[in-house]
């Protein structure tokens, strides 16, 4: 499949994600903190009069089975993932695939070259991934201090670095070692930005970094069953998002941004743990725990935009719930 070229992003496996999940391979905040992640969505949702949440890259459809549970009857649930998944009772989900190369959502199981726009709301929607945008392919280059970049592979062989990811390097990450560029991420966050409607969110959990604390061996991480193995080996390669360069680029289009933030900095409140039931406020309490610590998921970014009206900003306040 195309999203996944190897000849173009020898990093990543092609084919790993059309039949594993991630919860065979490593945790994620959806699915050892699910509920937890449906209880805010559904609040989101329902303070700012969306009528749809849309999870993209929805793994094994966790969160949206939790989703399903707390969120109002009248909001749609869709998931949008690379392989088939399991009837949920209240979910609809989509077999695409975000192309790489064509910057574009194609449906998994059509070979030819057109892009799919059957799932995109016409309606203001939420639309949030988690762990999505570190799993989208990208080049990796690499900089001895005081000389130029270049491309490099798993075997250590080089070329040329394209003027576009020579420029994304150049302004947001010029510094020596190793690189990964995110001018894959970013436009793929772009491109939704540009066609969800007006009053919509874009948001995502992920983990990342900030020009300040970008890491020299380039983010890069790749697990298998559990273990971890060399990058652009076995398994599935991950690599961390450029967050501060992500959010320029909606930006860059008129998208107001609403929260960038690591988990552990959120405000005291943001998280809805409080509930009647003790066992459930116990569990959604623990849930917390593991987002803002550190030492689990709490160095993850959330970043989130909402989609103002086209061609004009929003001069009204953050709109923050």
């Amino acid at each position: 499949m195309d999203f996944r070229n190897r000849k173009d992003f020898p990093w990543w496996n092609p084919r790993f994600w059309s039949d594993e999940y991630p919860g065979e391979h490593f945790d994620t905040p959806s699915t050892l903190c699910g509920a937890l992640l449906a209880r805010l969505l559904a609040d989101w949702v329902r303070q700012l009069g969306l009528t749809m949440i849309i999870d993209l890259g929805c793994g094994d459809g966790n969160l949206l089975n939790h989703l399903s549970k707390v969120a109002e009857s009248d909001i749609s649930l869709l998931g949008i993932d690379v392989r088939s998944l399991p009837d949920q009772p209240g979910v609809t989900f989509r077999k695409h695939y975000w192309s790489v190369s064509h910057e574009c959502w194609k449906a998994s199981d059509s070979a030819g070259p057109g892009a799919s726009s059957s799932m995109w709301p016409s309606a203001p929607a939420l639309a949030f991934a988690v762990e999505w945008l570190d799993d989208l392919p990208a080049g990796v280059s690499a900089r001895e201090p005081g000389g130029s970049a270049h491309e490099i592979d798993p075997e250590g062989n080089r070329r040329p670095l394209s003027p576009a990811d020579a420029d994304w390097l150049k302004q947001w990450w010029p510094g020596p070692g190793r690189a990964v560029v995110g001018r894959t991420r970013d436009r793929a966050w772009q491109w939704l930005a540009e066609r969800l409607p007006p009053g919509s969110i874009l948001a995502t959990i992920d983990y990342g970094h900030v020009r300040g604390d970008r890491p020299s061996d380039g983010g890069l991480a790749a697990h298998y069953r559990g273990a971890p193995v060399r990058p652009g080996a076995a398994g599935n390669t991950t690599a961390a998002v450029a967050v501060d360069a992500l959010a320029a680029a909606v930006e860059d289009i008129g998208a107001e941004r609403w929260w960038f933030h690591r988990l552990a900095d959120l405000p005291p409140d943001f998280w809805p743990v409080d509930d009647d039931r003790p066992l459930t406020h116990l569990a959604l309490r623990s849930q917390r725990q593991l987002l803002t610590d550190p030492a689990h998921f709490g160095n993850f970014w959330l970043v989130a935009h909402r989609i103002p009206a086209r061609g004009a900003a929003d001069s009204g306040g953050s709109g923050r719930p």
